[in-house]
């Protein structure tokens, strides 16, 4: 009797078909697609305008207005105290007393500027509420928001090359940088600045909105801005008082004072400016209206 000798596997039978090579499974490497949006950054813009709106709510821009308004009524009354002060030192420094009757006269017409400036600043925030602007999108605000961020931010970067260059120009960027930064803020929020988005609007519409928007914008910072030339003023007051030379500090001390009184007429000044814009907008409203004369009827 013949022995099989042909081995078996203990764990496959021997009448099992043999699998062919051409039957094996393939390995299939799958590539995810990625799909470029071509609008992708114009997103991400989108997303930093509304991180900076949920952060620059109207209830606090209005508190700090409100708060810059208080601030600015000191402007004129820390004036009235320094200026004198500043020029008894420039006087006995310099010999002469023209500073000290120069301050003293600055100081009674100031005095006077403050209640003219007071009332104008009053004035100048109801007319904000009665001035409205109205745009074709609100693309408009973001825009112009943004462009002033920016510029904020790079007149602080700015400052501290201004500083090696003079004290004047370090604190000027600076108090350029947060005016800009603020201004940003309020225009993207059109509550603040009494703007409406009516979609019909025509060019020539648009373009008065547009010129309204922006000067509605600085009207709402007026304070701000007040409060800024004072205190510039009042640090060329000081540089003043602790210049080095007599004669450097009678010019300084000479400037101070002319900045002083650019500082209690700005009120006056930007109301005259603003009700003569809205006059002139006014009058073209109506010139634009002619056309429409009798085709309503």
């Amino acid at each position: 009797m013949e022995e099989n000798n042909t081995p078996q596997n203990p764990q496959e039978p021997n009448n099992a078909p043999q699998t062919p090579e051409a039957s094996k499974p393939s390995v299939q490497i799958r590539i995810p697609k990625i799909k470029l949006d071509p609008n992708m950054f114009s997103e991400l813009v989108e997303k930093l305008v509304a991180v900076i709106k949920n952060f620059a709510s109207p209830e606090r821009l209005s508190a700090i207005i409100e708060r810059m308004r208080s601030l600015a009524t000191w402007v004129i009354t820390v004036m009235v105290v320094v200026i004198p002060v500043v020029g008894i030192v420039v006087a006995i420094r310099g010999g002469s007393i023209d500073p000290l009757l120069t301050a003293l006269g600055v100081s009674v017409a100031l005095v006077f500027c403050q209640f003219i400036a007071k009332g104008f600043i009053s004035s100048m925030n109801k007319l904000l509420g009665n001035a409205s602007a109205k745009l074709t999108t609100d693309t408009i605000p973001n825009a112009f928001g943004l462009i002033s961020i920016g510029l904020g931010i790079a007149s602080l970067a700015c400052s501290f090359r201004a500083f090696q260059v003079s004290f004047e120009s370090g604190i000027g960027c600076i108090l350029a940088a947060l005016a800009l930064l603020l201004l940003g803020c309020i225009y993207m929020t059109p509550k603040m600045v009494n703007v409406q988005i009516e979609e019909n609007n025509t060019p020539a519409q648009d373009f008065i909105g547009i010129w309204s928007f922006i000067l509605n914008g600085v009207l709402a910072v007026f304070p701000l801005f007040y409060l800024l030339f004072g205190a510039y003023t009042i640090a060329l007051l000081l540089k003043s008082l602790f210049a080095a030379e007599s004669d450097i500090a009678v010019i300084y001390f000479g400037v101070s004072v002319s900045a002083a009184f650019a500082t209690a007429l700005l009120p006056l000044i930007f109301y005259l400016l603003y009700i003569s814009y809205y006059l002139i907008v006014d009058l073209i409203k109506a010139v634009l209206s002619i056309p429409q004369i009798g085709k309503d009827k």
